[in-house]
């Protein structure tokens, strides 16, 4: 749980990429100190503060509501809990 401005500023670029995809960056499980430097240093509000969580299921779950319903059914993966939801095609 370290990163420094550089890696910092890689992981803003990087979600904008993503978000211009329709996809987004999802955090979980940081450690106080490093949640301290992202959010002083502006790459929460950056990134959007909706992407960080304190759980892994927490972070799947809303990654899992934006996904596209319609390519979950044609996967054969179901490597999640909420994959189970999702009737196949």
């Amino acid at each position: 749980n370290y990163i420094d401005m550089a890696g910092a500023e890689m992981l803003v670029q990087e979600n904008q990429r993503l978000q211009a995809r329709g996809g987004g960056l999802y955090f979980c499980g940081l450690n106080s100190a490093m949640w301290q430097y992202l959010a002083e240093g502006r790459y929460v509000r950056a990134i959007g503060a909706a992407k960080f969580f304190n759980h892994k299921s927490q972070a799947i779950a809303a990654a899992f509501r934006k996904m596209d319903k319609d390519i979950c059914r044609d996967c054969g993966l179901r490597i999640f809990h909420e994959c189970a939801a999702v009737e196949r095609a």
